[in-house]
């Protein structure tokens, strides 16, 4: 019954892309659709990147819109925006189950009469990004050569559909930052940042003695979680070493672990889980001594923030989003379970499949081994 009804699904979403496409538009001039739609460790790995299509000779004063994943919003409204003229905000979750307010985005997309369109993702979609690209106007529209991630039962090659122009910035092992940067020198030909640091922004009242963060949360993603009482055994160990205070934090959905947290914690805290916004929580990083978290975005918001970063990642996407290259963000510690250590060593092609590894690996990872980089970072 559901293969019936995603079966279903994707077909309604594809007749709704043909109605939205046959609406009567002409091309506009002089206006580029950036699409950047994915999530927010994505977007901090390429925020950098959005001024230099302002600078750039090629698109230098045209009218630059972006569409984006409004999970990251608060970021770009304080650290980004003023480098694109108007933003169109996708509510991910509604835009999968809403198709009056699906349709209703594609046709805002289709009547922006842009002239170009530059799809800055590396799994691409076409039940998303793809098809805003797909919608849109424009004789000029280039995408990066990207996986098969997201693609689904959808794997006929549609570049050639949709694109005039598909630039390989490199393959999966390349770091996210590395090959964002590739695709924007590629399609600007100037040379950008590898660097994803940001001046961190003074707006709120910071706890006034030393201390260092634990993300307990996973995003969306709970076989990504560690136990909670693995990360009150660290947060103990570096609080009684380095007399420094932890600083809880996760989203709303984390915030009985929170609870658990605080209940099973020996000593003085502050619990911020579900209570602080993401420009907060990157104010309250540039601070810290250190972040301890799983592997989600506040890592990468860390990163940025130029927080030292211990992370716990499960080996899915190796390469990819870690280990972090030092031109990118440096001091970043990336852990992973034991026998993903020997993958490594032994560069296997398991650690380069899409769907090969598991997240819950990360589960395995043993407090013994955390330790000493917790330690390398305060000391």
């Amino acid at each position: 019954m559901k293969k019936i009804k995603d079966t279903l699904a994707s077909l309604l979403y594809r007749l709704l892309l043909i109605l939205a496409k046959l609406l009567p538009v002409k091309s506009g001039s002089n206006h580029l659709l950036i699409v950047k739609t994915d999530e927010i460790g994505d977007y901090m790995l390429f925020r950098n990147l959005l001024k230099y299509f302002k600078q750039s000779e090629q698109y230098k004063g045209y009218r630059i819109t972006l569409i984006g994943n409004d999970a990251w919003k608060p970021i770009f409204e304080v650290y980004d925006n003023d480098t694109v003229d108007s933003v169109i905000w996708i509510a991910k979750k509604r835009f999968k189950r809403d198709l009056k307010y699906r349709f209703g985005l594609l046709k805002q997309t289709r009547l922006l009469q842009t002239s170009d369109v530059i799809n800055c993702i590396f799994s691409r979609s076409i039940s998303l990004d793809d098809g805003f690209a797909f919608v849109a106007t424009g004789s000029n529209k280039v995408a990066m050569k990207g996986n098969n991630a997201n693609r689904g039962s959808f794997v006929i090659n549609i570049d050639s559909l949709i694109y005039t122009s598909v630039v390989d910035a490199g393959n999966e092992r390349l770091f996210e930052s590395i090959r964002n940067s590739n695709y924007i020198k590629d399609v600007l030909q100037l040379p950008p940042t590898l660097s994803t640091r940001l001046t961190v922004k003074k707006q709120y009242q910071l706890p006034q003695s030393g201390y260092f963060m634990v993300f307990i949360g996973a995003g969306n993603k709970p076989e990504r979680k560690w136990p909670v009482a693995n990360f009150v055994q660290c947060a103990e160990y570096i609080a009684q070493k380095y007399k420094l205070t932890p600083v809880i934090c996760g989203g709303p959905p984390d915030m009985p672990d929170g609870d658990i947290f605080e209940k099973k914690y020996n000593g003085r805290l502050i619990n911020k889980v579900g209570k602080t916004t993401l420009p907060e929580f990157i104010e309250l990083a540039g601070s810290a001594k250190l972040l301890l978290s799983v592997d989600t975005g506040p890592v990468h918001m860390a990163a940025a923030a130029g927080c030292p970063v211990v992370g716990l990642f499960s080996g899915v996407f190796y390469g990819r989003y870690a280990p972090y290259p030092k031109e990118a963000a440096h001091p970043f510690y990336s852990i992973y379970p034991d026998f993903i250590d020997q993958l490594i060593a032994d560069d296997d092609p398991k650690l380069y499949g899409e769907f090969t590894l598991k997240n819950e690996s990360i589960r395995a990872i043993q407090i013994e081994k955390v330790l000493p980089y917790l330690d390398s970072i305060v000391a």
